[in-house]
């Protein structure tokens, strides 16, 4: 007897699509570790993880989980509160990863993303474009390359535009807009316009007001924006336009990166 294959009730999921606060994690290097190595690694990061959402008051039993080898997708409860998760849970991570690092002998580093979108409960996990976009940040190479580049370093955050725009410039829990570095993530044809939080401090401000970045990163900055001022007037005079791609920009004034 052939067993009947029931269709899923999309009246029934569909009408659950809410707004939400989502984060996702990884650990960098995960691939390149002995299976024993990998399996310590996630129970340091789940240690991790449930002690920084303790200690920012957020009711972690409640996330709905989804498990991903090295990391983790949350979705957080619909009365999370935007501006404490964000200062909070990024503050209280890195506390408890510290702690973690100096009992272990390979220090754990980790990336994070967050954003608030549209989800729905699907048969295998959370759908929607919140976790598409979220996914998306969490596994861009800006990010990546923002934490290989600072070997003292052990956590990465990227935001999505939407919740630097809706949360973070509202500067409610002490947050600050200067900073995060504007970055535009390109991926599978699609433009995603973020923000790297900057741990080296806040952007510095001119007396005109503009936003610039710390003394250190200036010459850097000013390299940057000659390569890109050359560049387009290569392009001007009809030259091909290649070797430096609007994804990876960083804009000096502090508005979104060219998506």
């Amino acid at each position: 007897m052939v067993s009947q294959v029931t269709s899923v009730d999309t009246d029934r999921i569909c009408d659950r699509l809410a707004y939400r606060y989502l984060a996702a994690v990884d650990i960098e290097g995960f691939s390149s570790l002995s299976a024993l190595e990998q399996v310590q690694m996630q129970a340091d990061l789940s240690r991790v993880l449930d002690i920084a959402a303790n200690r920012a008051c957020l009711n972690r039993p409640l996330w709905q989980l989804e498990m991903r080898g090295d990391g983790e997708l949350a979705v957080l409860p619909a009365e999370t509160d935007g501006p404490g998760m964000i200062a909070d849970y990024r503050r209280e991570l890195a506390g408890a990863l510290a702690e973690v690092n100096r009992s272990r002998q390979r220090r754990m580093r980790i990336r994070v993303a967050l954003h608030h979108g549209t989800v729905v409960q699907g048969r295998f996990g959370p759908a929607g474009q919140g976790p598409i976009v979220v996914s998306r940040l969490l596994d861009s190479g800006e990010l990546r390359h923002y934490l290989a580049e600072r070997a003292g370093l052990d956590l990465a955050l990227i935001v999505s535009e939407s919740l630097y725009r809706d949360v973070i410039e509202t500067r409610f829990r002490g947050l600050e807009p200067a900073e995060f570095t504007p970055v535009c993530i390109s991926a599978k044809g699609v433009s995603y316009p973020a923000y790297i939080h900057h741990v080296g401090g806040p952007v510095k401000t001119t007396r005109q007001g503009t936003r610039r970045r710390p003394d250190a990163l200036s010459a850097i900055f000013t390299l940057i924006s000659l390569a890109i001022t050359g560049h387009q007037s290569l392009e001007a005079t009809g030259h091909d336009r290649e070797g430096l791609s609007a994804r990876t920009r960083y804009q000096a004034d502090g508005e979104t990166a060219a998506c």
